[in-house]
């Protein structure tokens, strides 16, 4: 009651005192609580913080493409198992989830500008950065403090963190001091934090990036074969923004399971995150960071292919969701 007197008195408002008992009566002034409440935001529609916590899962991806990368550990070069990890880590990811990579060493020996965003932080594209990731060849420098400079300019005009994972074999080669670069990054208000894992480093280039991981409010995880890095890497990626839930989604006709072509989209938008068919008797299966998604269902075995459409679907954390899409002959 006080806060809209002096805000009618602010604004040279006059009122009856028949007026005022009106208005400052219980109802009315609840109903104008609630209403201010809703306008500022602390009372806010359900499923509100489940869209944002869906746009805010961001991740970018460093390698080292090195030519030191062709040293072998157990039989196999540093870099094929580099590959093969990242890339059974990224066939894992959740959909909804946005991903970028950056390679540095990997087109030209001697050259400390070699370093190349190869995917821009985008909605998870599996095939493309697989394919990226494959055709990586081991050859040049490491320049490490390029890498990051050039992979947190991009990131200026994003409100929500990225975290940044730099995997590499050895310290600077390029002469950078990437420690106090990453830490005046982040002072400079760039939202991110970085994660390093140290492949097979001795003492001396595990010292710099321990310091790295420490300026980026990151972990350092030392890996000295295939099974570490593999360990390291899911340690990273198992943190709670990262994790998604399962969806499945079955079609019926007539009460029978069939196949249909079942397609994913973050609620209310156009564009689509993921799709498949299911496989009778099995439903078709995605994993999805938590939030609110529309699922659309076809029918495409008849010419007219009918669509049944589930709309607002809650995907809860750490829950398998599972959804029916029922049709008619």
């Amino acid at each position: 009651m006080i806060l809209f007197t002096a805000f009618f008195q602010r604004e040279g408002i006059s009122m009856t005192k028949k007026a005022r008992k009106r208005f400052f009566s219980p109802r009315p002034v609840i109903l104008i609580l609630l209403l201010t409440l809703t306008i500022m935001g602390v009372i806010t529609k359900p499923g509100a913080g489940a869209n944002k916590a869906q746009q805010s899962a961001n991740i970018v991806f460093i390698l080292d493409a090195s030519g030191s990368m062709r040293g072998q550990i157990g039989g196999r070069a540093k870099i094929d198992i580099a590959k093969d990890v990242l890339i059974k880590l990224i066939d894992d990811l959740p959909a909804g989830i946005n991903v970028g990579l950056v390679a540095y060493g990997h087109r030209r020996k001697g050259d400390c500008n070699d370093v190349e965003e190869l995917a821009p932080l985008a909605k998870l594209n599996r095939q493309d950065l697989i394919e990226k990731i494959k055709a990586l060849k081991p050859r040049g420098k490491t320049p490490i403090s390029h890498s990051v400079e050039l992979t947190a300019e991009k990131l200026q005009s994003l409100e929500e963190e990225t975290t940044i994972v730099l995997v590499s074999d050895g310290k600077e080669t390029c002469g950078g001091n990437p420690c106090e670069l990453v830490k005046k990054l982040r002072e400079s208000g760039i939202k991110f934090v970085m994660h390093v894992i140290g492949f097979d480093v001795t003492p001396e280039e595990k010292q710099q990036l321990e310091c790295i991981a420490k300026a980026g409010g990151g972990t350092y995880y030392a890996a000295r074969n295939a099974s570490e890095f593999r360990l390291a890497m899911t340690k990273v990626v198992s943190k709670p923004k990262f994790k998604g839930t399962i969806l499945k989604v079955t079609a019926l006709k007539d009460g029978k399971p069939f196949q249909a072509y079942v397609q994913i989209f973050r609620q209310g938008e156009e564009d689509r995150l993921e799709s498949g068919y299911t496989d009778p008797p099995k439903p078709f299966s995605i994993k999805l960071l938590p939030g609110t998604y529309d699922i659309k269902v076809l029918d495409d075995s008849v010419p007219d292919k009918p669509v049944v459409e589930l709309k607002d679907v809650v995907i809860e954390s750490s829950k398998t969701t599972e959804k029916i899409a029922e049709f008619t002959k």
